[in-house]
């Protein structure tokens, strides 16, 4: 991998010894970090500063601080510099240098501990490889071990063919904005957004701003938006609870919302029919990346620029600026959501996780369930036998027929109400979201549970039972 750094670590005789003698003295690799730092620092000054030499001294200082032991000969240098190297040119180079140490490797026959530290090196930089690779979005250890494995040791090498040709269709398009994607966006761009979109629809739309902007942070890792419409306003029922996945309590949960959402939609969706089209036309979307169901939509957008009178640039500059993928691009997720339904979205789509699975902890114990359309209590049907009616083949179904999640019960909507009327369904105190966050919680827990979220309503809840 350090092969392919060739700005920083390959210090050739007698500089390389002479550094290599200086750090045997010292802690482990000191001398070496520090001078990789003094010259990370001189190439950040530089006006014309290069962002790969700059990845490069930072992948490589990563390395030298990971080793629990010191580099102590330029034999160990370079082995480190060829990992991972399985381009054509790095072979070339790895055969020149061996050539070029073999006469002072040659006296000395290399120790059992050598190789194993070769080894921990090897292993220590195929993780710091897959943690970088793992960085860009829509790339997953799957993933990122096929194109380590490949040959590549850096995302700036994503855009290389062979290596392309490993993704899909959606994470190229994410990897063309991954020097955008990895910057965070600061609250003003997720405002600037938003307000754009709100200008651009018709005044019948609601929006509302939720994820880590509603808890408060001061920048965000993407765009999470709710937008709302008179004419959406079915909430599906969820399916039976045996079919139901249970919130996991560990790990991270991939959907919070619309896990369960109905696709009938489709082209009746105002996400379908008006946003995205009106937000593509206005030169706010540069690609899209997925499209579910007609209620949730991610992309990538570009964010909008005021001009040197202060006012909104033109629709031809935001049009062109696409074309020329000029300015700033962020990722925004677009959760089209039932008009009644804006409390339980709320809730789920605000975060943080571990916020959100305490709260669906806290259901579960009381036997109800909560998604993003509302809380839930299921009425079983004493009656059901549990077997499945026969399929009709032909014609239709007489319309007093019951479906089979039909025959096993049904859900009695509790509440659609605001956060508050949730949580207090639930003998939860309302958290304020911008406390809804991991930190926040932790100092909260004991043994798994949120006793001081707890107030008087869940004790007597807990001594009641369930209803």
């Amino acid at each position: 991998m350090l092969s392919r750094s060739p700005y920083f670590f390959r210090l050739r005789p007698p500089l390389l010894p002479l550094f290599l003698r200086h750090n045997s003295t010292q802690g482990h690799n000191d001398a070496i970090i520090k001078m990789l730092i003094e010259n990370r620092e001189k190439e950040r000054k530089k006006p014309a500063g290069d962002d790969q030499k700059l990845r490069a001294f930072d992948k490589a200082i990563a390395v030298l601080k990971s080793l629990d032991f010191p580099i102590r000969s330029e034999s160990d240098a370079l082995k480190l510099m060829r990992l991972g190297d399985s381009s054509e040119q790095g072979k070339e180079e790895s055969a020149d240098e061996q050539i070029s140490t073999k006469e002072t490797d040659k006296p000395t026959s290399a120790p059992q501990s050598d190789s194993a530290r070769v080894i921990e090196v090897r292993e220590g930089t195929k993780r710091i490889v897959l943690n970088e690779l793992q960085s860009v979005p829509g790339l997953g250890p799957y993933t990122a071990r096929n194109l380590f494995e490949a040959g590549c040791t850096s995302a700036s090498e994503l855009h290389r063919s062979k290596f392309q040709q490993l993704l899909t269709a959606r994470q190229k398009i994410l990897v063309a904005y991954y020097t955008h994607l990895r910057q965070p966006v600061h609250r003003k761009e997720i405002e600037t957004i938003n307000d754009f979109i709100r200008i651009q629809l018709p005044s019948d739309f609601q929006t509302e701003l939720v994820g880590s902007y509603r808890r408060n942070f001061p920048f965000s890792s993407e765009i999470d938006l709710i937008v709302l419409h008179p004419s959406f306003n079915v909430a599906p029922f969820p399916p039976p609870p045996e079919k139901i996945l249970q919130f996991p309590r560990k790990g991270r949960a991939e959907k919070v919302y619309g896990i369960y959402a109905q696709k009938q939609f489709g082209s009746k969706s105002p996400l379908l029919t008006t946003v995205i089209p009106t937000l593509k036309v206005q030169g706010l979307i540069a690609r899209e990346v997925k499209m579910s169901g007609g209620d949730k939509w991610d992309g990538i957008v570009r964010v909008p620029e005021l001009g040197a009178d202060g006012q909104l640039e033109s629709l031809e500059s935001r049009v062109n600026a696409i074309k020329r993928k000029e300015g700033k691009y962020r990722r925004l997720t677009i959760n089209l959501v039932p008009w009644g339904c804006r409390g339980p979205a709320l809730l789920a789509l605000t975060g943080d996780m571990e916020f959100v699975r305490q709260v669906h902890d806290r259901a579960d114990k009381l036997g109800l369930f909560l998604d993003g359309n509302g809380l839930w209590r299921w009425h079983g049907n004493e009656n059901f036998d549990g077997a499945t009616p026969l399929k009709r083949r032909r014609g239709r179904p007489p319309s007093d027929a019951k479906t089979d999640d039909e025959s096993r019960g049904k859900w009695e909507l509790i509440t659609q109400g605001s956060e508050k009327d949730i949580l207090a369904e639930l003998g939860m105190a309302y958290v304020e979201p911008s406390k809804r966050n991991y930190s926040y919680l932790l100092s909260k827990v004991t043994n798994g549970r949120l006793p001081k979220l707890y107030g008087s309503v869940v004790r007597k809840k807990w001594m009641e039972g369930p209803q």
